[in-house]
């Protein structure tokens, strides 16, 4: 019983820490998913092992009810005065006797239309209850706006509680990242000595500099105690991102002053998509200032903000031949934004540096035409894109693309398509359209496949998805069939069966 509680508490710990840290990660814009999820790995890596059926269950409806309840207060009405008395009201209900998603909303509720004054007392409710996953969320929901009125106050609670340290540590993270946006002052004075953040337990620790992007002299200071790399990314990425809301050029300015490295040249490359966002003519000045070049990185960025947020002036930059000495990253970056206006590019392809330059530029609007239903320009792309990786690329989507429209009609094309890299490109897109819905005919057109290698790895991920979605089905086809050899079979079976 001991070591059941143990783990439910790691589990409790582990939810709040990553529901705490989603929460603080989505106020700044620059910062890198992939890096947050790094992050939360950390404090999550210790506490996964042991977790029980019902744990697990709690959590996924917990992450749910959560998800919902946040783009529910996007359109959320003003809310209504609420008292202790309704708090205490939903604290002992159950869990497995009522809906959680209402309850979670009607916590959340409660919370927010409490009386400042009441604040104090509905924490220490929250705290003393049960201590469920969804009490703890609300819990810092009620500390956040105790802090509004008494920024210190909450602070000073938080080190007073006994229990569980953990999930009040994380609470303290959270809150500390509140009160710095107003209070970088009283931000630094709590973390400035105990460099606290550098602890591995920290949830992106250097998000917390945020609040020092009112107060460069702190936000300088605390830069300058930051040893961890992946602490100083977010540290950079935060203070930036509450510079460019403002100003993404000072933001920039800023973020130059700083050491130069690998991760600051990422964080300014995120700054210059936001200043094509903001102000394209600052940006297009950018590409063209001989003076103080942009990095590869950056330009392509500048070209990714331009396509996504002003396509008619990107079309002007490359019409003027903006893209004459551009490199495939590049021209992959500027296709891939370009939204509704796509197909204009096919007119640019002259200008394009010919090659695989032009043959990339080709293939990532023909890939992007094909995904968005145009399969006449996909195919006026396609035409001329020498033979290559990126135009199988291109003819694999290509066949996607039509087999989504008509399975039939697709095969009936396929049929008139020449043996070579093209047909069994075209054959692969079609296998990963008809896979899920006719995956006797998805197989068989899988096995026609002239290319050795392509051939196997179509007809084992085709099987897989047919085995997965019909395992009687998929055994009697295997059994019977004549166009596959022994080995082939064999080696089908294994496969599934290691799955």
């Amino acid at each position: 019983m001991t070591t059941m509680r143990q783990q439910i508490a790691w589990l409790l710990c582990l939810l709040a820490g990553i529901w705490l840290g989603v929460r603080a990660g989505s106020s700044s814009d620059l910062a890198d998913e992939s890096h947050l999820r790094e992050e939360q790995n950390k404090m999550g890596a210790a506490s996964t092992s042991g977790s029980d059926s019902n744990g697990a269950q709690r959590s996924s409806a917990t992450t749910s009810s959560a998800t919902a309840s946040t783009s529910a207060k996007k359109t959320a009405k003003p809310m209504k005065k609420t008292s202790l008395a309704d708090l205490n009201r939903l604290l002992p209900l159950d869990l497995y006797d009522c809906d959680l998603e209402r309850i979670f909303h009607d916590l959340e509720s409660v919370a927010k239309g409490l009386p400042a004054a009441d604040l104090p007392a509905a924490a220490a409710m929250l705290w003393n209850s049960p201590r469920r996953i969804w009490e703890v969320m609300i819990l810092i929901d009620v500390l956040s706006r105790w802090a509004e009125s008494a920024p210190k106050a909450p602070l000073d609670w938080l080190r007073t509680l006994k229990g569980n340290e953990n999930i009040a540590q994380l609470m303290r993270q959270r809150l500390l990242q509140d009160i710095g946006r107003e209070h970088p002052d009283l931000l630094w004075q709590e973390i400035g000595t105990t460099q606290e953040w550098m602890n591995g337990r920290w949830l992106t620790g250097g998000m917390v500099a945020e609040g020092f992007a009112r107060d460069l002299k702190l936000a300088q200071k605390f830069l300058d105690a930051v040893t961890d790399p992946s602490v100083r990314y977010f540290a950079l990425s935060s203070i930036a991102g509450e510079l460019a809301k403002k100003d993404p050029a000072a933001a920039i300015a800023w973020a130059r002053s700083q050491t130069q490295s690998d991760a600051g040249d990422q964080v300014i490359a995120n700054l210059y998509e936001r200043l094509a966002e903001k102000n394209p003519d600052a940006a297009l000045a950018s590409l063209n200032d001989t003076s103080n070049p942009l990095t590869l990185r950056q330009r392509e960025s500048v070209l990714a903000g331009l396509a996504e947020y002003h396509p008619e002036r990107a079309c002007e930059f490359i019409a003027a031949g903006g893209l004459k000495s551009a490199t495939m990253s590049e021209v992959s970056r500027v296709v891939s934004n370009m939204g509704t206006t796509t197909r204009d590019l096919i007119d640019f392809a002259p200008i394009i540096p010919a090659g695989e330059v032009r043959d990339s530029f080709l293939s990532s609007v023909s890939f992007q035409l094909a995904q968005d239903g145009d399969l006449d320009g996909a195919w006026q792309a396609l035409q001329d894109i020498h033979p290559s990786l990126e135009r199988i690329t291109a003819m694999r989507e290509y066949g996607k693309g039509r087999a989504k429209k008509s399975l039939a009609a697709t095969t009936a094309w396929l049929t008139t398509l020449p043996a070579g890299a093209d047909r069994d490109a075209a054959i692969t897109g079609f296998t990963w359209r008809a896979d899920d819905t006719q995956p006797q005919m998805a197989i068989e057109w899988a096995t026609a496949i002239a290319d050795p290698v392509y051939r196997e790895s179509a007809v084992e991920n085709t099987f897989a998805t047919w085995h997965q979605n019909n395992v009687k089905a998929a055994d009697a086809w295997l059994a019977n069939t004549s166009v596959l050899s022994a080995d082939t079979k064999t080696r089908l079976m294994e496969t599934v069966t290691k799955k």
